[in-house]
């Protein structure tokens, strides 16, 4: 009786619960970052790039292990691999997850909505593991497709050919349009709809107009039309000339353990190589003509209204890297990032996030959007206060794995990626750790370099810790009053006039207070990049740190520079040099007499601070007696474009050839990039990714036999 009366109680309080919004959730097979949104603009994705006005792109995200069923089966439960013990394509998963397993789809039907798939949301053979009120394909259907997808699998690394067939026949396709049909079909409950497309999937097979929409349209070359490589006179498509090949150097895997090298190794002719990402290019140009039809429909019916829509490729894809890699199922970045876009109603788009997230996260991240009670036992971190102020202080690491099956036993490699490192452990079989920021590409493992010891132990404990120590602070939505007197601490008056009433994101220590009408008196910033005292800025007393040089920064003349910080009671200065410390320099003024890039960093009385931008002290006498100094000039270094969106072209000219330093600093005058080359006399064109960074602006320097030849500040929006 008393069972009875529980469940009845419970069934009251789910109906109680009234849902925010509509769901569409779309899983992408093998998509990786080589989207125009993500730093390659010549993959052309104007329907991603469409999606993405409305929403946020987080452009740090992570799949949790890189294969097909342990990642679905990880992000649609919530729970990491170790928990789902999920680690092939071969385990069905309802044979071993535990009874109190709760699917994302499911627990939304839980709270009256209506869920159906289209297309690949789990794995192709356990599909019917979620009770979808409508699967398309049906039951019978998945098996003919799961039966289709193992061929597909059997085919070798780099397979390719392009579809000549009428592009309304293809798999994406028609669930796209089935898709559509049904959103224009009557609605009674909210819906939660997983639309799955299976390319970019190896084989890479695209039709010959999305081939056509990339690669160099002044060749034409004739094309393989199937899978035997059949050619036809009159069946000609673009050149792939123009296609940029991973910068892989050679015996790049000598200093990496070989267990992370376990799958197949292909290393084809340039020409050929150039040819099979070009097909891998051609089916993500598909897919996104593909999801063009969604979007239309949600633009007609304005759905972005009700609506939230996620976007997720299922982890990454190797195309050759490191001496040879392809498709999936390893634990280097590029097997792991993904793209993920999430759009919410309301929220401003258009916008990006750096921070690090996982798909770990999007199932806590939906449930709060969506305004469902929260689950105690996902292993994810709710990324909703990110879409307000993508700014805030968040994780200091993802996680991901991958089991090795071998004969003395299985071997599950760990990885964590930070803001600028990975660090890699296959246990007793070795290790490996990349500095992203000088290094973004994983090419020198640096895990014995003595140099990186002191890193090299902190990324063992993080890794250690487990993923619970490095979740983000909590952060409460509450209501709160920003009050609009001047100086911001709580001078108030009685008048209601002095204050508004707000709804946003705070943490648990902050001050802000629902119960009262105001914001407490005395309350001060703690230096923690959280509005505490919930006036609508963050730390607004940290003194932003300034220099004034006090004449010329160039010491030739006079043997000396004096560079000034600005002036605060209570203010502490610590100038750096080539961001190390300079000894004993710590009163406001200080003297120059050495070349380089001088930064201050000023502190108030509480600890907080900033450090300045550089101040370059130069001396033109050293420039004019080293014949050998590469850069004379200002002119003979340009940046273009600049501001740009990550990817910039560098110029510049040499007298002479010999090794160059090139490096880019932040705005604290930390090294954030870093390459050493060998340059020959003449014209220098350099091409750099900076998709990674954070917006804002940097300082790109060049060295010649360790002084500064030139220097540009850039930005980066």
């Amino acid at each position: 009786m008393l069972l009875i009366i529980f469940l009845s109680l419970f069934q009251t309080a789910q109906s109680q619960v009234k849902p925010k919004y509509n769901v569409l959730f779309i899983v992408v097979d093998d998509l990786n970052s080589r989207l125009s949104c993500m730093g390659w603009p010549e993959i052309v994705t104007p329907n991603i790039q469409r999606l993405l006005s409305h929403g946020m792109l987080f452009k740090r995200a992570y799949a949790q292990y890189p294969l097909c069923s342990p990642s679905r089966t990880s992000f649609l439960t919530g729970w990491r691999p170790d928990h789902t013990g999920i680690f092939d394509d071969y385990i069905d998963p309802n044979t071993v997850l535990s009874s109190d397993v709760k699917y994302l789809p499911l627990y939304f039907k839980q709270f009256g909505y209506d869920i159906e798939r289209y297309g690949k949301i789990m794995h192709g053979p356990f599909e019917n593991d979620i009770t979808w009120d409508y699967a398309e394909p049906d039951k019978d259907q998945s098996l003919t497709i799961t039966a289709k997808n193992s061929a597909l699998n059997e085919f070798p690394s780099g397979k390719w050919w392009v579809r000549s067939n009428t592009d309304s026949f293809t798999w994406d396709r028609t669930i796209a349009k089935h898709i559509v049909k049904r959103l224009r079909q009557t609605r009674t409950l909210p819906f939660f709809y997983g639309l799955g497309f299976i390319n970019p999937h190896n084989p890479f097979t695209p039709h010959l107009s999305a081939w056509n929409k990339i690669g160099d349209p002044s060749v034409q070359e004739l094309l393989p039309e199937d899978s035997s490589g059949t050619t036809s006179p009159i069946f000609k498509g673009n050149g792939s000339g123009n296609i940029v090949l991973p910068s892989t150097p050679l015996n790049d895997r000598s200093d990496v353990p070989p267990i992370a090298f376990t799958i197949g190794q292909l290393i084809p002719s340039s020409y050929e190589w150039k040819r099979i990402i070009h097909a891998y290019d051609g089916d993500v140009v598909d897919t996104d003509i593909q999801l063009g039809l969604v979007l239309d429909e949600f633009d007609r019916q304005n759905l972005w209204a009700n609506t939230i829509v996620i976007f997720i490729g299922d982890h990454g894809q190797h195309l050759g890297e490191h001496e040879g890699l392809w498709k999936k199922n390893t634990i280097f970045e590029e097997s792991l990032q993904i793209p993920l876009i999430v759009c919410v109603p309301g929220k401003k788009g258009g916008r990006t996030c750096s921070k690090l997230v996982e798909l770990q996260d999007i199932y806590p991240t939906l449930v709060e959007l969506a305004g469902l009670p929260k689950l105690s036992n996902l292993e994810g971190s709710s990324f909703a206060p990110l879409l307000d102020n993508p700014n805030f202080k968040w994780k200091r690491a993802v996680f991901s794995q991958v089991r090795r099956v071998k004969k003395q036993g299985d071997i599950m490699g760990r990885t964590i990626r930070t803001e600028q490192y990975r660090y890699t452990s296959w246990d007793t079989l070795g290790e490996e750790l990349y500095d992203h920021y000088a290094d973004p590409h994983e090419y020198t493992n640096l895990a014995k370099n003595s140099q990186y010891k002191s890193v090299l132990d902190s990324m063992r404990k993080i890794l250690a810790e487990g993923w619970k120590k490095s979740r983000p602070p909590v952060y409460k939505l509450k209501t709160f009053y920003k009050d609009f007197d001047k100086d911001g601490y709580g001078n108030f008056t009685d008048s209601t006039q002095a204050y508004v009433k707000l709804r946003g994101y705070v943490t648990d220590y902050s001050d802000c207070n629902d119960s009262n009408a105001r914001v407490h008196p005395g309350a001060t910033e703690i230096c923690d990049g959280i509005d505490n005292n919930c006036d609508g800025k963050i730390d607004e007393n940290e003194p932003v740190a300034t220099i004034t040089a006090l004449g010329s920064v160039d010491i030739c003349a006079t043997g000396s520079v004096v560079l000034e910080a600005n002036w605060g009671k209570g203010y502490t200065y610590q100038w750096r040099r080539n961001n190390a410390k300079v000894l004993n320099a710590t009163q406001r003024k200080y003297t120059v007499k050495v070349t380089g890039n001088y930064k201050v960093v000023v502190r108030d009385s509480t600890g907080c601070g900033t450090g300045s931008k550089r101040a370059v002290v130069t001396n033109s006498c050293s420039l004019q007696s080293s014949k050998s100094f590469l850069i004379q000039s200002s002119k003979d270094l340009s940046i273009y474009p600049n501001p740009s969106n990550g990817i910039i072209v560098i110029t510049y000219h040499t007298n002479s050839t010999g090794k160059i330093l090139l490096k880019i600093f932040d705005a604290r005058g930390k090294t954030v990039f870093a390459s050493q080359e060998m340059v020959v006399a003449g014209n220098i064109v350099r091409k750099l990714n900076l998709t990674n960074f954070q917006p804002g602006g940097y300082y790109l320097s060049i060295y010649n036999k360790g002084k500064e030849s030139n220097s540009r500040f850039i930005i980066v929006k």
